[in-house]
């Protein structure tokens, strides 16, 4: 049975929300495309862009990212409010100048009115001034970094919430379920990265625990024999490198030594199929997401199946879903503006909506632009011949200018 951890605060008085097709409405066809130019000028094309990582260290999660928005506006059919939808996609590449050029050319030359993406927090820090300049209303794919957030001046939504905030309850739970005392962490040395173990290093602190090391790879590293050679004593061993190389680490890691827990600082760090390749010693690692195709609700269970119908295989935990659910917002904000693509209007409704999404409910701070939203613990299980994450544990984030607590 998965435990209900939450805090005891009240959210802020209910607002008016839009209505939206959910996941489980007929799916109809879309008329996206990856590139291309809508009718330029035309009132009835809505026009989005989205920024993906298509080349870069971070490539693996562009074209699940595609997927999910194109499945959206599918199930939408084309259209929103009854303004037909067109959909820019370009890459955030690997590098800052790159991210940036191809914002300019979907925001000045394109004209999108929309942004979703980029993915790399860097990248999105980067490119805020930019949006911010321009006005567009910026919808990310996954989690943000609480600094990054606060550089938008109100132009960055973040339905899944803060890196910190979805990592800050797995240090509350290694610490305060688990009585684990002591933990050695090894990140990706970028935004991301120190985001998500300095959350759960916060987390784990307010139970009781210690980090004794903290180690760092550059993004996109996949030898860490010398961070693992280096490893200290201790509890817990938590390790987060943004998919580059997680399966190869684990996999020397459990060649030289274990620790008492194996624990991930975000759930990304492994797909079901590579949980199961690296065999039973996986079993019983934890690791924090706001989303798992385990899900028993009854949104989720139309997502799964749409999933699997469409692109044959489940969603890819909160990879597949963080771009659904980010179409989703947009879709519902322009419903609730009746198509109106003025900034401003689109900025208001976002931060009104109330989404019943396949992770749960859904809905805005204000203040900050972050989502209000469940995080789960998760723990590999076997089901079958298979392994996989199991929800175990659920904390409400309630006040997601700070992290969650107990």
């Amino acid at each position: 049975m998965m435990h209900r951890i939450s805090k005891h605060k009240r959210l802020s008085a209910a607002i008016a929300c839009a209505t939206l097709l959910t996941a489980g409405s007929p799916m109809l066809s879309a008329c996206a495309s990856q590139q291309g130019s809508a009718q330029q000028g035309s009132p009835a094309t809505i026009r989005i862009g989205v920024l993906v990582p298509l080349t870069g260290p971070l490539a693996f999660f562009g074209p699940p990212f595609v997927d999910a928005i194109k499945l959206r506006l599918k199930e939408a059919g084309g259209k929103v409010a009854g303004h037909r939808v067109h959909l820019y996609i370009s890459d955030e590449g690997g590098d800052l100048s790159t991210a940036l050029g191809n914002a300019r050319t979907l925001v000045q030359g394109d004209h999108v009115e929309i942004m979703i993406g980029p993915l790399n927090a860097a990248f999105m820090g980067g490119l805020m001034p930019f949006y911010v300049q321009h006005r567009i209303p910026v919808i990310s794919l996954l989690n943000e970094a609480t600094a990054v957030q606060r550089s938008a001046h109100g132009w960055l939504f973040t339905p899944q919430g803060s890196l910190e905030s979805v990592s800050y309850p797995l240090g509350l739970y290694a610490s305060q379920v688990l009585h684990l005392r002591t933990a050695t962490t090894l990140g990706a040395d970028f935004t991301g990265g120190h985001s998500i173990i300095g959350g759960f290093a916060a987390g784990f602190a307010h139970g009781g625990g210690r980090v004794v090391q903290e180690q760092w790879a550059p993004l996109g590293t996949t030898d860490f024999s010398q961070y693992l050679a280096q490893l200290a004593n201790a509890d817990l061993f938590v390790d987060w490198n943004a998919g580059s190389g997680d399966q190869a680490l684990v996999e020397e890691y459990f060649g030289r030594r274990t620790l008492r827990q194996l624990a991930f600082g975000y759930g990304d760090a492994l797909s079901e199929a590579e949980v199961t390749a690296l065999g039973p010693r996986m079993i019983g690692a934890i690791a924090p997401m706001v989303y798992t195709w385990r899900l028993n609700n009854s949104a989720n269970h139309a997502f799964v199946t749409a999933y699997r119908q469409v692109y044959h295989r489940a969603p890819i935990e909160e990879i597949d879903e963080g771009a659904y659910e980010a179409m989703t917002v947009a879709l519902a904000a322009l419903a609730a503006t009746h198509g109106n693509t003025d900034s401003a209007s689109i900025r208001t409704a976002i931060l009104r909506e109330k989404l019943n999404t396949p992770a749960g409910r859904v809905t805005f701070d204000r203040s900050t632009g972050f989502g209000i939203r469940q995080v789960y613990i998760l723990k590999v299980e076997r089901f079958g011949n298979q392994l996989g994450w199991q929800p175990i544990a659920a904390y409400m984030n309630t006040d997601p200018s700070t992290p969650p607590g107990d």
